[in-house]
């Protein structure tokens, strides 16, 4: 059920992203109208994975517990409100730091227009992923006891796809850099952020 509701729900950001690249290539005067619905999609798509991350009591495949968002969710908790409701704030500040690195990059551009991603992005998307592979190695093992092999397979092979993922959709707008290249760049690698680039392997605190 849970995964049936992450497929449709991928499907329907899909389709509204795509969307608005309709209507911004249909209408010249509707393209700002086209680039903030990208732009909110891409955030929603961040935020949804983020907060999926968390939506369960403990650690699943569905809800890894990514380390950038289960910080913010513990804050949140504090205040005591249902586990469900921190879960969604618990994703609102990495989807905020996402929409305000997205409408700072992409301001005063038009889809057909070039975009370029940062090299200060390059380097920080790399030292993420570096990271990331570090902290799966180190923590294999208390992961492997706690979580058990299945969920450390699959935890592991996503993640790896998602990695090599990356480069393949920085090549694409590197050959076509425009508006809608870099949001799908930008909304994968802060999804997967979100998500499971820092998965929850051991005991709870």
């Amino acid at each position: 059920m849970g995964i049936n509701f992450v497929f449709y729900t991928v499907s329907l950001c899909l389709i509204y992203f795509h969307a608005g690249t309709l209507v911004t290539n249909n209408a010249q005067h509707s393209s700002s109208v086209g680039h903030i619905f990208m732009i909110g999609v891409a955030t929603f798509c961040v935020w949804f994975f983020a907060s999926l991350s968390v939506i369960l009591q403990t650690p699943s495949i569905i809800s890894p517990f990514s380390v950038p968002v289960v910080l913010p969710t513990l804050l949140v908790s504090m205040l005591g409100w249902p586990h469900w409701l921190t879960a969604i704030l618990g994703g609102l500040p990495i989807a905020s730091v996402f929409i305000v690195l997205t409408i700072r990059g992409s301001h005063r551009t038009r889809l057909q227009e070039r975009v370029s991603i940062s090299n200060a992005s390059i380097i920080f998307i790399t030292l993420v992923a570096l990271v990331s592979v570090l902290m799966h190695a180190v923590l294999f093992q208390n992961g492997l006891q706690v979580q058990g092999l299945f969920h450390i397979f699959t935890i592991y092979v996503f993640n790896i796809l998602c990695i090599t993922t990356i480069p393949v959709l920085y090549w694409r707008h590197f050959k076509c850099p425009n508006l809608k290249n870099y949001l799908l760049f930008h909304t994968f690698f802060f999804s997967w952020l979100g998500f499971s680039a820092f998965p929850w392997l051991g005991e709870l605190l």
